[in-house]
């Protein structure tokens, strides 16, 4: 009895130390943080650089930051290539917290194995992304591990599955009430489309995609799709050049930064069309 009393204590004694290595205010600073990281990922940025400048304890704590921070910097569009900012998220989802957390620790570890061109390991990470998200019925992240599956098959030329996987997006993100997010996939089944040589289609997706951000005035959908079907009228055999110029003028004028390809493809159309 005494021996299983003291057994009693060293435990109790364990797990009162454990729970004084939580920081708490940092886990409540967090889930303020997550709260609006989709709506206003810059401010999110900005609060976790403030938090880590404070000094985050326990592993806990440092998981969630290091997943919120990798997924701040995505929805920044600042690409990262090494897996040293969400390791220790990696290492605690893997055997603690919740399955959403190990979800999106996966979809993330995904993202940065596709940046450094990874694409078999960032394919690993994107189907158990699906399946977990799958087991919780997250549509939103089911469509977005298809769009990051679709990704990885253009950047190695599967033309198909890339088309595939656009597709799939669709549908999950207009079942979860996500139409902007599924117009950025018909964007992605459109270049599948061109590179396909199904010019007719893929025009047809970018005009559905620009029909939308005019009624929607989406700034972004706007000059994507503007400069996806310029590039289109420019290449394909059906093309229209004339239509090409007057797409890349309008995608200047509405702010959007034409890439080098865009030049060479705006200086060919001007050849093109006389």
């Amino acid at each position: 009895t005494c021996l299983m009393v003291r057994y009693i204590s060293i435990v109790t004694l364990l797990l009162l130390i454990t729970a004084s290595c939580v920081d708490r205010g940092a886990l409540r600073a967090l889930d303020s943080v997550e709260s609006y990281i989709t709506e206003e990922p810059d401010r999110a940025l900005s609060a976790l650089d403030s938090l880590s400048q404070a000094g985050i304890k326990g592993k806990e704590a440092n998981a969630r930051y290091a997943l919120l921070y990798s997924m701040a910097l995505d929805k920044n569009f600042i690409d990262i290539d090494t897996d040293s900012i969400l390791a220790p998220a990696v290492e605690w989802y893997s055997r603690h917290g919740r399955l959403s957390d190990r979800m999106r620790t996966a979809y993330y570890l995904g993202r940065i194995r596709y940046n450094a061109q990874d694409f078999g390991s960032a394919i690993v990470c994107q189907m158990k992304a699906g399946e977990m998200a799958a087991e919780l019925g997250d549509l939103f992240y089911q469509g977005m591990s298809s769009v990051a599956m679709a990704d990885i098959y253009a950047s190695t030329y599967n033309g198909m599955e890339s088309l595939c996987y656009s597709r799939k997006a669709y549908r999950y993100f207009i079942e979860s009430g996500n139409e902007e997010y599924a117009m950025m996939a018909m964007l992605g089944a459109g270049l599948s489309l061109n590179n396909l040589g199904k010019y007719s289609d893929a025009r047809a997706a970018y005009d559905s995609v620009y029909v939308y951000s005019v009624e929607h005035k989406d700034s972004v959908l706007y000059s994507n799709s503007m400069l996806r079907l310029a590039h289109l009228e420019t290449t394909a055999p059906d093309g229209n050049p004339a239509r090409a110029v007057e797409l890349y003028s309008r995608a200047r004028n509405s702010g959007a930064v034409l890439s080098y390809g865009d030049w060479c493809s705006l200086v060919s159309a001007l050849h093109l069309s006389g």
